[in-house]
């Protein structure tokens, strides 16, 4: 009798893991609708389209880790064939909010810049955002703001390396 009750119990947690990863999952996807609301009416505001703004993301995201983007890591970052990364970029550094320098480091190399108008936009339209998450997070211990980073990196991750090997059909076509 009491190997069928531990069994019991042992199915009970593993259904109240289940049950908690579904609904944190959930959860992740109402966070996703919501962020991807932000970014549109961003993208609106300024007459950007989806992938004009995951490319300023990018050059942001490069230039705040110190390693500069390059046109080519750019398209594999928003994952647009070469042609397509070229058209891209033409279109951003003809709004204003794009420019390709020579890489300092490298002459040979060109890297690409967000402008300052285009900082400034993105300042104003996700600084409450910013102001925001920081009071949601106000609470959180730095021990959970740790548990809490390492779990949306490693979900964040998952859910590239997902995007980039399911068997769907390529939507770029290639």
């Amino acid at each position: 009798m009491t190997d069928d009750r531990g069994e019991q119990q042992a199915g009970d947690r593993a259904g109240d893991r289940t049950r908690a990863q579904l609904d944190i999952a959930l959860l992740l996807r109402r966070l996703t609708v919501e962020l991807d609301a932000v970014g549109a009416r961003f993208a609106t505001a300024h007459g950007l389209n989806r992938t004009d703004v995951r490319a300023l993301v990018a050059v942001m995201d490069a230039a705040r880790s110190g390693q500069p983007i390059t046109a080519g890591r750019l398209g594999e970052a928003v994952e647009l064939a070469s042609a397509s990364t070229t058209a891209l970029l033409d279109r951003l550094e003809r709004v204003g909010h794009l420019r390709r320098v020579r890489d300092p480091g490298d002459g040979r190399r060109v890297v690409l810049e967000m402008s300052e108008s285009a900082m400034t936009a993105g300042a104003e339209h996700f600084g409450g955002l910013q102001r925001a998450l920081g009071a949601a997070m106000s609470g959180y211990s730095e021990e959970e703001l740790a548990l809490v980073s390492r779990f949306l990196t490693d979900v964040t991750d998952a859910a590239g390396r997902y995007a980039r090997t399911t068997d769907e059909p390529d939507p770029r076509g290639s």
